[in-house]
């Protein structure tokens, strides 16, 4: 009965934000005054990056006109629930708002009420207020060290190190640092609604470890079997959030939780077929491009459907011949995202010394036809080919990859130019690279990331790129261990997203 009750006074209040400006009480004579019309300035639309039991939220807002009196409400609302009618808490009674926010992360909708007392003609205005914590703005920097993995965060606060054991009576992951991401939209039990909702959460897996972290402290939400409904041995590869779904390939299996319907947080069995799948993957929309090592062929991934996707060899356009992506017999060096929604794989004859690089659209849809866009035979002379880590660019055709110290760049539109980007110090050995963007309405960045390790430290450089080059001096990120994956989380936006 109470959520009913919720839902109704929702739907009232809106109705009047939306419709109501004014009314008056009708005498009978019908001369109608001219309706009062409240100004009210000095509000912004967007309240972004304010820390719980740290900021305080300061408003002055102008009401007029001036001469009139006012009653005044303050009140805000969580965004993006599931299962539940989120409450409309008031939070000041006064025209100048001085709030020391207590609120948990998340996304807010701040109301502020004006009402002229005599007419009873009232006046709302909406903001966007997103809430965060030491926790919800920063590097995460997933590393190992003696056989376990944990994170350290670098944000506003500084640096916070082992996130994971601090905030959790010690556990650690078990094996080395596999991968790290974050959604906004993981399913989590709340105890005060006495449902599942929606929370940012960070996820990390090592190579014999799972584990959800809740963004505002740090907690654990579900560890290594927990996420499973059925016990399961745990070897994660790849860890990853597209724009809706959790995907996680373990023990070279795929399991996906669906962000289309509500659900507990746990994977439901894995997709079906016989498969074995390669850690590299490309997502831009509900289906996603992975590699079958198993039988050396391309293949689809989505959450709608029960089974790993086939593409089939043809193409779109049936007179036109296009490479095939079944039954390959070659290995897959390194594949990442291109410009324009699109991918590149580098791959391996399995019996003989034959490289081809394939150019592919990364949007999949049904019928799954052949997405190839482009293969070129490789030089056997190209550095790039017994590279150490490769990195693809999303803006341009070009692949950065490191041999030794060396950080190198590949031109695929300039006869696959290789280029010397940038020289690291002697002893230091690369362990991760990845280009890591982020477009928020707030904050946007583009870097090339390299972690470097020396014997028991690491490095993380945050290379800014002009042109496809690497700029110098880069901003770099010190700690203990062995870098094995990065994201940036910016309250409830991350680097990850597609």
């Amino acid at each position: 009965m109470k959520y009913i009750m919720r839902t109704l006074y929702i739907i009232c209040f809106f109705l009047l934000t939306g419709g109501i400006v004014g009314c008056y009480e009708d005498k009978g004579n019908y001369t109608y005054t001219e309706l009062l019309e409240i100004k009210v300035d000095s509000v912004k639309q967007f309240y972004p990056n304010y820390l719980s039991l740290i900021d305080t939220l300061y408003i002055e807002p102008k009401v007029g006109p001036a001469d009139l009196e006012y009653d005044y409400v303050w009140s805000v609302y969580e965004n993006n629930v599931q299962g539940f009618v989120p409450p409309v808490d008031t939070i000041s009674r006064t025209c100048e708002l001085s709030y020391p926010v207590t609120l948990k992360p998340g996304r807010y909708t701040l109301l502020f009420s004006v009402t002229e007392k005599k007419s009873g003609i009232f006046r709302i205005v909406r903001s966007n207020l997103t809430v965060g914590t030491a926790l919800t703005i920063g590097w995460y920097v997933l590393k190992s060290q003696e056989g376990y993995s944990d994170l350290d965060v670098f944000g506003e606060e500084g640096k916070i190190e082992n996130v994971i054991a601090v905030n959790n009576n010690g556990v650690k992951l078990k094996g080395d640092a596999v991968a790290t991401t974050f959604s906004a939209r993981y399913s989590a039990w709340d105890e005060s609604s006495q449902n599942y909702i929606n929370t940012s959460a960070v996820f990390a897996a090592s190579g014999e470890g799972l584990v959800s972290l809740r963004l505002n402290d740090g907690t654990i939400i579900r560890e290594d079997n927990d996420f499973f409904y059925e016990p399961t041995p745990i070897a994660p590869t790849t860890f990853y959030v597209t724009i809706r779904d959790v995907c996680l390939f373990n023990n070279k299996r795929a399991y996906i939780i669906s962000g289309m319907s509500s659900n507990s947080g746990r994977f439901p069995v894995s997709k079906g077929g016989v498969y074995e799948l390669s850690p590299y993957y490309v997502s831009y929309r509900m289906d996603n491009l992975v590699f079958d090592e198993l039988s050396s062929s391309f293949k689809g991934l989505g959450a709608n459907s029960n089974s790993i996707i086939n593409l089939q060899d043809k193409g779109p356009v049936d007179t036109i011949p296009l490479p095939p992506v079944n039954n390959l017999e070659s290995d897959l060096l390194y594949m990442g995202p291109g410009p324009n929604s699109s991918a590149w794989a580098l791959l391996k004859k399995q019996q003989e010394e034959f490289y081809v690089m394939r150019n592919m659209n990364g949007n999949l849809s049904s019928p799954y036809k052949n997405p190839s866009l482009r293969c070129d035979t490789l030089d056997l002379d190209l550095k790039m080919l017994h590279a150490e880590k490769w990195a693809s660019n999303r803006n341009n055709n070009i692949v950065y990859f490191v041999r030794g110290n060396i950080i190198y760049s590949c031109n695929l539109d300039a006869n696959y130019q290789e280029k010397v980007q940038m020289e690291l110090p002697v002893g230091e050995r690369v362990s991760y690279m990845e280009q890591v963007k982020l477009n928020s309405s707030t904050k946007t960045f583009d870097h090339i990331v390299v972690a470097t390790y020396d014997e028991n430290n690491y490095k993380v450089y945050l290379f800014n790129v002009q042109a496809g080059n690497l700029q110098s001096n880069p901003e770099v990120l010190k700690g203990t261990g062995k870098v094995g994956d990065v994201v940036y989380v910016y309250n409830t936006t991350s680097s990850d997203m597609p």
